[in-house]
Order: C-alpha cells, then sequence, then structure tokens
C-alpha cells in the first residue's frame, strides 16, 4: 500500500487495536502511512459492545479516542443499494452475510477502497480488494511477538485478494 492511501477498516480490526492485542499490533503495522476510514455501522457495532458489556467511562473514553483517529465515510443511496446486492447475492449462494458487514463492504465498494478485515466473510464479494492477515498458528503468533518486542519484525504477514465485480458495472 502506498503512503497515505485510503482504507476502510472492519470493526474486528478496531476492535484488536483497542485491545491492544498482539493481532492489533500487526493491523496497526499494516495501516502505517494510511489514512483509516469506517463506515457508518463501526461505531455503533463498537458502542453497542460497550454498552452490552457495561464498559465504565475511562474504557467508553478510549473508545471514544480510537474512532476520533479515523475518518468516518458517508453514506449514499448508492451504498444502500450496492449493500442490498451483497445480501441478496449472498443469500442466492448460500453464504448469508450480516447486515452490518454488507454495510462495511458496500462502503468500500461504494467509495473504491480496500477493505482492511479479518473476518472470511468478507471473502468471495465481487469487486472487493480484501486486505487481511494470512492465518497465524499459535506458533507464528509467539513468533512474531517475540519479533515485535525487539523490533526485528519487517512487515506484518498480510494477503491481498480482489475479486471481479458485475455489482457496480
Amino acid at each position: 500500500m502506498s503512503a497515505s492511501q485510503r482504507v476502510v477498516l472492519d470493526t474486528n480490526v478496531l476492535s484488536y487495536l483497542l485491545r491492544q492485542s498482539l493481532m492489533g499490533a500487526h493491523y496497526k503495522r499494516l495501516l502505517t502511512g494510511t489514512i483509516g476510514c469506517v463506515a457508518c455501522v463501526t461505531p455503533e457495532e463498537l458502542y453497542f459492545g460497550a454498552v452490552s458489556r457495561n464498559w465504565g467511562s475511562q474504557r467508553r473514553k478510549a473508545l471514544a479516542a480510537l474512532i476520533d483517529n479515523y475518518e468516518l465515510l458517508p453514506v449514499s443511496l448508492d451504498i444502500a443499494v450496492i449493500s442490498a446486492c451483497i445480501r441478496a447475492e449472498r443469500s442466492r449462494v448460500g453464504r448469508p452475510i450480516e447486515k452490518a458487514d454488507a454495510w462495511i463492504a458496500a462502503t468500500a465498494l461504494g467509495h473504491g477502497l480496500p477493505l482492511i478485515s479479518h473476518d472470511k466473510d468478507f471473502e468471495g464479494i465481487q469487486g472487493l480488494h480484501l486486505i487481511t492477515l494470512r492465518e497465524m498458528t499459535l506458533e507464528d503468533v509467539c513468533r512474531a511477538g517475540s519479533a515485535l518486542e525487539d523490533g526485528s519484525l519487517q512487515a506484518a504477514p498480510w494477503t491481498c485478494a480482489s475479486f471481479g465485480s458485475p455489482l457496480l458495472q
């Protein structure tokens, strides 16, 4: 990815970043030099989790500070139509998708941006440029954790997937 490239972040990536987990460290490294954006549904999903788990004010402030780091992308009728097409197509092929995930994918497609996610539900969405960390074994995670601590990690292990799209044609 080029410096200052805009990318859409899935809710799970923000969750990893908020928890400051090892997976979050890998995604943070992957995001270096990019402009992170979020779909309108992402803050709602994060706040739903916080409210459902009865987070205190400190954790909610940390969540608000995290979300403030990212550009909230506008919604349009085109994005709503793309989301509907994604949901209908996925239902047709027997791989239903959650409404929130369809909105996130549609936002990335509607704005012509890649989506960074750790959610396999986005695989196979036509036209979506999906960027994700490859599957890691426990041994990989331990080795990567050591590399992060000693500064020897050169780049996060990640893959790109891109699929042709008639949705936007």
